[in-house]
């Protein structure tokens, strides 16, 4: 476990077979004497008293025995939590998280407190009960980790027998997961990277992530798939863009293209991150495609005008509030590919393709037959700034910007693309002569939703355009 370890593990860990019969409380006070190990006050634990201590004791273990020990321990704890139970490693949950995807699993925390009373420690003695550290839905973070990374301690070699392997590289994207979760992408990446050693792929092998060494077999396949995709979003996540795209590459390359949808999501961010947006709108065209969007071969200007005349009478089936109800799409699939077309609205857009509004047009009407999300926002905006400069129909320019406005008003989460939109939806309205006040409050909103996910360019442009609104506005900047 390290150089500490915390009472209450000790206590879950009195059943396993690697804890002398009746537990160590009989060995705390020699040991405590004889300077090996102290007692926290604080945080009551008990540790080694110096860190070379520890090393010395674990290094003398030969190491068949100590691995040994790391999976008796891990099995153990990960019994205790009923951890598999949650996994539910099955056929079924396969297919149910091929569906769900790697960002959206619900997992819960446990509440149990545990006092332990460091004097009685001092004397050997510790409650004979074991806390209930297991939750009926999920167990608690901190002891799925615990357990996972007693089985990682033994290592991929350790295992030998394939349904094994598969259970762990389960429990490691259970940890992953948990990790993604809390924002720690470093731990989530460990997680990830050593679930798919347990499948197959050596630590060394980071140039290879897509060969054939057994990571792509038909028994793991799907979880092969949910530990790359959560590689490739920690990586994204942490900034190593080329890590981002090789995993997310893997997935592609080896899975139908139904399930390469969080991958393929994954590639468009990084595309547009690193400002390649030619080869977006290159890969967007052929990926809209392939997910049945009807964008002409051609962006002429005939393809144009009758994409945003037919548009234009999908939108007059339905009132302003019946296009604003946003909702929240339950199907993760139909979700992912609002996530793609929403990035790849930004990207067509820096790029000045030509293909913009046809892009716009196809986004709105896939927005009205399957709900309207935050993500929609941006389709929108580029429908209402063409039927405001290539039709030059001023009124219908402003209507469609309200709509953005209260779509944006509903959304549930904020992201680099949503704000990126809000501030668009802003120069845009300023052009139609929007109250220029209520513009620039606005701007000056938006402000601290940018710093709270780090979007600090984004925000510092929100503040800039405010001044300039209120400049326009006759407001008196001092």
């Amino acid at each position: 476990f390290g150089v500490q370890i915390a009472f209450t593990l000790l206590k879950l860990c009195r059943g396993s077979k690697c804890i002398p019969k009746g537990g160590i409380e009989s060995y705390l006070p020699g040991l405590i004497e004889g300077g090996v190990v102290e007692l926290s006050s604080t945080d009551p634990s008990v540790f080694f008293s110096h860190a070379l201590i520890q090393q010395h004791v674990y290094d003398n273990i030969p190491i068949e025995e100590r691995r040994r020990l790391h999976l008796d321990l891990g099995t153990y704890i990960a019994s205790e939590i009923s951890l598999d139970a949650s996994l539910r490693v099955t056929d079924d949950a396969a297919a149910k998280s091929a569906e769900v995807g790697v960002r959206d699993l619900n997992l819960g925390e446990s509440s149990d407190v545990v006092d332990v009373d460091v004097d009685d420690a001092h004397e050997g003695k510790l409650s004979p009960t074991t806390p209930s550290l297991s939750s009926s839905s999920s167990p608690s973070y901190p002891l799925v980790a615990i357990a996972t990374n007693q089985i990682n301690f033994a290592g991929p070699d350790s295992v030998s027998n394939r349904p094994e392997q598969i259970r762990f590289a389960g429990w490691n994207l259970h940890a992953g997961n948990d990790a993604a979760e809390r924002s720690n992408f470093q731990a989530a990446l460990y997680f990830y990277e050593t679930g798919a050693a347990f499948l197959g792929r050596k630590d060394d092998d980071e140039d290879n992530i897509d060969g054939d060494n057994g990571l792509w077999q038909d028994d793991s396949h799907w979880l092969c798939r949910m530990l790359h995709e959560g590689s490739a979003a920690a990586y994204f996540a942490v900034g190593d863009h080329s890590l981002a795209e090789k995993h997310a590459m893997a997935v592609i390359d080896n899975v139908p293209f139904e399930d390469s949808l969080i991958s393929q999501y994954i590639i468009i961010r990084v595309l547009d991150n690193l400002g390649r947006y030619s080869e977006a709108v290159t890969y967007g065209l052929d990926l809209l495609s392939r997910l049945k969007f009807d964008i002409p071969s051609e962006a002429t200007p005939s393809a144009v005008m009758r994409a945003m005349a037919d548009t234009g009478r999908a939108c007059s089936a339905y009132s302003f509030d019946q296009i604003t109800s946003t909702h929240h799409i339950v199907d993760e699939k139909k979700r992912t590919i609002m996530n793609i077309a929403n990035v790849l609205t930004i990207s067509f857009f820096r790029y000045a393709s030509p293909y913009l509004p046809l892009v716009g047009c196809a986004v709105v009407n896939y927005s009205l037959q399957n709900g309207v999300c935050e993500e929609s926002a941006s389709a929108f905006l580029i429908f209402g700034y063409f039927k405001n400069s290539l039709e030059g129909k001023y009124a219908e320019g402003c209507y469609w910007g309200n709509v953005v406005l209260k779509i944006l008003q509903e959304a549930r989460v904020q992201t680099k693309t949503t704000l990126q939109t809000d501030a668009s939806v802003t120069m845009y309205l300023s052009f139609l002569y929007y109250p220029f006040k209520e513009l620039a409050f606005r701007q000056l909103k938006l402000y601290p939703k940018c710093t709270a996910i780090g979007e600090m360019e984004i925000g510092l442009m929100a503040l800039v355009f405010s001044l300039t609104l209120s400049f326009y506005g006759g407001e008196k900047l001092s």
